[in-house]
């Protein structure tokens, strides 16, 4: 099977149709422009993106001109953007990855195309798995990279580079050649052109050996990840915006387990959450999430709720306006009606408007319902047992300086409808 009949078929397993807009891109290099002519030859419908990092002077110039004689002999479109050296001072490496993926899926969005198509081969496949490995990777790094990310598709990954160049030369295909990429400065060209060479030369089984070593390494992630994933499925519980996790014994003793079950919250200490599981109040944090240990388990918020403010809610208001509580004006409760925590009744001529929606705060206290004398909130709460992060979510609602429910949980006492009410006030908790 030669090369074009071989990149369609990829292109099908990956689940790319003739009809999809795709985005490649393109350095001007060999890689990139071998699966830019591929895409042309098979018919595919895609925009080149190119780079121009203005970092080798003269050289970064001839590249953009290159790939855009190129476009303009074959008539594709191309987007060329330019990146100022300048930004790209801490981690070179990293920053200019990061550029270019953006721009990439900025085209995507511009443009509604399906994929982006990046030319990485099997040589960079290898090169990322020793990289990983020096890095001192688990089982994700070790796979090496993925084929089918997101947007983002490489379907090369099969190809050597060999097989390139020699599909190249068959068509009379032109190139540029990077020199930074025969540098040994950084860790990836070492690998490049030291370690696998020494590698494919110590062994003659070397070349299929790593080859399938990454293929299966490729599988066993997957497998993994379902694993994991069902896992989560079956251990993970949704409970008033929280989810919940029990610090079970197999978790505890298995740090690695609990570590990637917490993956898609973020990068947590988890040796740290094992050895403090019964400090009921610890919090852990990451980036978008926080863990709070609560009595066995593990109980986890996003960082992006945003705190209630004080609200004053004015008399015949219907919602407040984050739209958590529901207002009514009754002469009588219905014949289905049914208490619960989330619903509070209040006699409506004992309240004064407006009504105050707001935060508890250390001193608060009411008379909870059924009860003589005065509870302050944070002991009601705590006696509760209701979780840490809940708790410093917990709302009161307030009548003339004095709290006439504790929002969700229990209402206070002076305010209960009575033989002589003659008009209720009811206040119904959505969410």
């Amino acid at each position: 099977m030669d090369f074009l009949h071989s990149l369609h078929f990829k292109l099908h397993q990956l689940g790319v149709s003739q009809k999809d807009q795709l985005i490649v891109a393109v350095s001007g290099g060999l890689d990139s422009m071998v699966l830019w002519e591929g895409l042309r030859n098979l018919k595919y419908s895609a925009k080149a993106v190119h780079i121009n990092y203005n970092l080798r002077g003269e050289e970064s110039a001839q590249d953009e001109h290159f790939v855009r004689a190129y476009a303009e002999k074959h008539d594709l479109p191309i987007t060329v953007f330019q990146a100022n050296p300048e930004d790209f001072k801490t981690n070179l490496q990293e920053e200019a990855r990061k550029f270019r993926y953006a721009k990439f899926d900025e085209v995507r969005q511009k443009t509604a195309a399906e994929w982006i198509l990046t030319a990485h081969h099997q040589g960079d496949d290898q090169e990322t798995f020793f990289l990983n490995l020096v890095r001192g990777a688990g089982l994700n790094g070790l796979k090496g990279i993925t084929e089918k990310r997101e947007h983002f598709l490489r379907p090369l990954l099969s190809f050597s580079k060999a097989e390139l160049k020699d599909y190249a030369d068959s068509v009379g295909l032109q190139w540029r050649e990077d020199e930074s990429n025969q540098t040994d400065k950084y860790l990836r060209n070492k690998i490049r052109h030291l370690v696998i060479p020494a590698l494919l030369d110590s062994d003659e089984r070397a070349s299929s050996g790593i080859k399938n070593s990454l293929q299966a390494l490729k599988a066993q992630n997957e497998v993994f990840k379902l694993l994991v994933e069902n896992y989560r499925k079956k251990h993970l519980e949704l409970n008033e915006g929280l989810t919940s996790l029990k610090l079970t014994e197999e978790l505890t003793q298995n740090p690695q387990l609990l570590f990637e079950v917490l993956s898609p919250y973020g990068h947590f200490e988890v040796e740290q959450i094992i050895v403090s599981k019964n400090e009921t109040g610890k919090k852990f944090y990451a980036k978008d999430h926080t863990v709070f240990i609560d009595r066995g388990r593990l109980l986890i918020q996003s960082n992006s709720e945003k705190e209630q403010k004080e609200e004053e809610i004015q008399e015949g208001s219907q919602h407040d306006r984050a739209g958590l509580l529901r207002f009514e004006t009754l002469f009588a409760l219905p014949k289905s009606f049914a208490y619960s925590n989330k619903i509070a009744t209040f006699d409506f001529d004992k309240l004064q408007f407006p009504l105050v929606l707001r935060p508890w705060q250390p001193g608060d206290s009411f008379q909870p319902f059924g009860m003589e004398g005065h509870k302050k909130v944070s002991d009601y709460l705590t006696d509760a047992k209701v979780p840490l992060p809940l708790k410093h979510k917990a709302l009161v609602l307030q009548s003339g300086g004095k709290i006439v429910w504790l929002v969700g949980h229990r209402m206070d006492d002076r305010f209960k409808l009575t033989s002589k009410t003659k008009k209720i006030y009811l206040a119904n908790l959505l969410k």
